[in-house]
């Protein structure tokens, strides 16, 4: 995966909050969809058609898994050039970040470490630095 498609993951998980929602939801395939329409009504709508041709073209082979029939059941073609393409970056984006969300490690996708479901990753590090300072304290 390159840098720019994790980078730009990052962001989008980190914006929108994707991480939370995905162990929310529970259900992969309802996670796609949700993002799917989450980036297509917010992110990627103000996107031009440049910025997105940019995105399709970072994906490298192994970065969307999915198959041929699930991807194309989840675009619709109205006769909108640009429409279509706002729907398949929206869902190429939705793949990956379910992708690096996810507890199964697949090869050359890097796992989301913002958060830790539930806490900011901050946090859990302050939290640990007070206990192990707690600790050595009460070790002299």
């Amino acid at each position: 995966m390159k840098q720019y498609i994790v980078n730009l993951t990052n962001h989008l998980i980190g914006k929108n909050r994707f991480d939370e929602i995905f162990y929310r939801i529970g259900n992969p395939e309802g996670f796609v969809k949700h993002v799917k329409t989450d980036l297509e009504a917010g992110d990627i709508r103000t996107m031009s058609s440049t910025k997105l041709g940019e995105i399709m073209c970072s994906f490298e082979i192994g970065d969307v898994i999915t198959g041929q029939k699930d991807l194309f059941n989840g675009v619709h073609f109205s006769g909108d050039c640009e429409e279509l393409l706002r729907e398949l970056v929206s869902l190429c984006l939705a793949y990956a970040i379910k992708d690096r969300l996810s507890e199964e490690r697949l090869p050359g996708i890097p796992k989301w470490e913002g958060r830790i479901p539930g806490f900011q990753a901050g946090v859990r590090k302050v939290i640990d630095h007070l206990v192990a300072q707690r600790d050595q304290r009460n070790v002299r």
